[in-house]
């Protein structure tokens, strides 16, 4: 197919690239977004989108020097401005990336991904009151956000706000089922932080909404046991989740080694 230089054909050339962009066809609209470039190498809405298409393919050096290329032509292009933040979060430039997510705001104060994104950054540098702000700025503008209010609650997790958070997974819960995990995973960073009575609490809000989830199981009984509870209690949620999944490698091994530690050693050896 030959590609002429016409303002209709690039027009319904942006329209194919952008709707496979969406469909995350990456591959195929970069392909396109390269056409669109040959017949106008100019085109910031090309260079824009060929930048959000490579930074959604990791390819985050790429997707830095397109972005700079917009922003030499238009310093104020929101699209650019926007993925050069993204892709600055993406290289731990977590500072950095907060300003350019500060200048999409400073046009469009509603801009529901830069308040998010800007929370998200905040997080990363520990600065959770200030993540928690933005989380709940992306809330007012768009209050079904259930990524926000995930991280709403585990940015209050790590400020020591258990209740508060809690009431923020399960705001995060009702509005989209797939954050059912969040329990289990903020339970996992409470579990590394050895805030084990915490962990536990997480762990059981998981395997409340769902009793047969093995990862929680697995996790909860690696937590009961650095904690110091009885070897039964251990070895009790090892086997739940061994009955769920037989074939579970950490099970196995981790009921082995309390049955070793405690002097069972038959017991142990069966288990391996």
């Amino acid at each position: 197919m030959k590609f002429k230089n016409s303002p209709k054909e690039s027009d319904e050339l942006i329209y194919e690239a952008v709707s496979l962009f969406k469909k995350n066809k990456f591959k195929m609209a970069l392909s396109i977004f390269d056409k669109l470039l040959k017949i106008n190498p100019k085109s910031l809405i090309a260079l824009s989108h060929k930048a959000a298409t490579l930074y959604e393919l990791s390819r985050f050096d790429e997707a830095m020097k397109y972005c700079d290329q917009v922003l030499e032509e238009d310093p104020l292009y929101l699209h650019a401005l926007f993925y050069k933040g993204l892709v600055l979060g993406k290289m731990g430039e977590h500072q950095k990336a907060i300003s350019f997510f500060d200048k999409v705001l400073q046009t469009d104060r509603k801009h529901v991904l830069a308040l998010y994104n800007e929370g998200v950054q905040f997080g990363k540098i520990g600065k959770y009151e200030d993540a928690v702000k933005f989380f709940e700025k992306t809330l007012e503008a768009e209050p079904e956000n259930s990524s926000a209010m995930y991280e709403t609650g585990r940015a209050l997790a790590k400020l020591g706000k258990t209740k508060e958070s809690l009431l923020w997974f399960d705001r995060a819960i009702k509005a989209d089922a797939k954050e059912s995990m969040s329990y289990y995973n903020e339970g996992v960073d409470l579990t590394k932080a050895n805030n084990h009575q915490e962990a536990i609490v997480y762990y059981d809000k998981a395997l409340d909404l769902d009793k047969n989830n093995v990862k929680a199981l697995v996790a909860k009984g690696y937590t009961l046991d650095v904690a110091g509870f009885s070897y039964k209690q251990v070895v009790s949620l090892y086997d739940r989740a061994l009955k769920i999944d037989p074939k579970c490698t950490e099970a196995i091994l981790k009921k082995g080694v309390v049955f070793e530690r405690v002097g069972l050693y038959h017991r142990a050896v069966s288990s391996y």
